[in-house]
């Protein structure tokens, strides 16, 4: 109680723009004050029909969605660059839990927009020791409060990080793949069983992590799986990650 109430101190809720810090008072801007929203780098037009990444071609797919996936679709609210990312690294890496009820505003309208209609939350889970590490998950802070805007449960027992894995920075999606292998598993084997789950995540950088869970949730039972993130990473995306 006593770090929320130092933490609202330092940044407080929509009285400052969290991008630039000038004085804001419309509580409807989500915490980033009108010039800032012009800036914000919203995924617009064509996008892959698999993983959401915007697409510039006559095809449907991205090259890595053109093959099977195990996931029905996933789609983002903003690309990876700019203010997104300091917004994000602050977030994830610098304890700017307060974040998360902005951003879970963003996926909300993002759901509805898309037409998703599940049955249950599941944030990307992290393992004991990372969780210890960090003190947080930045997904399940995003997950919970997304839960309240759709009055969703949310379930952050039954899909089970097992493993832990090397830092994912730098390498491809084939690299991302292997590192993640075997890392996700449920741990009540009929939990998911015939439900549509809804993945919540930070970042889609290649989509390995969000497959892999996917698979995890489908060798639960689980009937579909879809996936909503704050931000996609676009460059380099079309070549080999």
């Amino acid at each position: 109680m006593k770090n929320n109430i130092i933490l609202d101190l330092l940044y407080p809720k929509h009285i400052t723009c969290n991008i630039c810090s000038n004085d804001i008072f419309e509580k409807e801007n989500n915490g980033i004050c009108s010039e800032c929203q012009k800036t914000l780098p919203k995924i617009v037009g064509q996008v892959c029909f698999g993983c959401g990444m915007p697409i510039h071609s006559i095809d449907r797919y991205c090259d890595l969605c053109k093959k099977s996936k195990p996931y029905e679709m996933a789609r983002s609210c903003y690309e990876y660059k700019d203010n997104i990312v300091t917004l994000i690294h602050n977030f994830k890496f610098h304890n700017a839990r307060y974040l998360a009820e902005d951003f879970a505003k963003d996926l909300y309208n993002l759901y509805k927009e898309k037409k998703y209609d599940c049955d249950i939350i599941v944030p990307v889970p992290m393992t004991e020791n990372r969780l210890k590490f960090r003190g947080y998950n930045q997904a399940g802070l995003l997950a919970n409060e997304l839960a309240k805007l759709l009055n969703l449960p949310v379930d952050e027992q039954n899909l089970l990080k097992v493993k832990d894995t090397k830092s994912q920075v730098g390498l491809d999606f084939s690299e991302r793949k292997n590192n993640l292998l075997d890392a996700f598993k449920t741990k009540d084997k009929k939990f998911f069983k015939g439900k549509k789950v809804l993945i919540v995540d930070d970042i889609f950088t290649t989509g390995a992590t969000i497959e892999c869970c996917a698979k995890a949730l489908k060798k639960g039972l689980a009937s579909e799986v879809f996936a909503i993130t704050i931000a996609h990473t676009v460059k380099g995306f079309d070549k080999k990650d």
